[in-house]
């Protein structure tokens, strides 16, 4: 194909669009704007306690402690709390979570204490 006076060759067009394949992300990098890193929720380790539930109830409440009941055990899920919020409702439950959140909680979570009668 002629261009002018010059002829356009299959070698031409191929790096003609490379070039502009590069140009192209060369400007989206630019201008993209920078991606923050997702925020780890940083939040103090508690002392191990044993507790009733009408004390962790208030730490849910007054300190916004995402604490978790599984089979009579208390974990601090705080450093997850997008997890906590998402399953509140099972959290939360008065009976607490199934049995399968034990494993998971033991291995990720402080273990805080038992749940204890009044």
């Amino acid at each position: 194909m002629l261009v002018g006076e010059y002829e356009l060759t299959i070698t031409d067009v191929t790096f003609f669009v490379v070039l502009l394949v590069v140009l192209k992300k060369i400007i989206k990098w630019f201008f993209a704007g920078k991606i923050n890193q997702p925020v780890k929720y940083e939040v103090e380790p508690l002392e191990p306690q044993n507790m009733t539930i009408d004390e962790i109830q208030r730490m849910r409440q007054e300190e916004k402690r995402c604490l978790v009941v599984v089979n009579d055990k208390i974990y601090d899920m705080s450093s997850s709390q997008d997890l906590y919020d998402n399953n509140r409702d099972l959290f939360e439950a008065k009976e607490g979570c199934g049995a399968e959140w034990e494993p998971i909680c033991a291995r990720k979570y402080p273990f805080v204490g038992l749940v204890v009668e009044k």
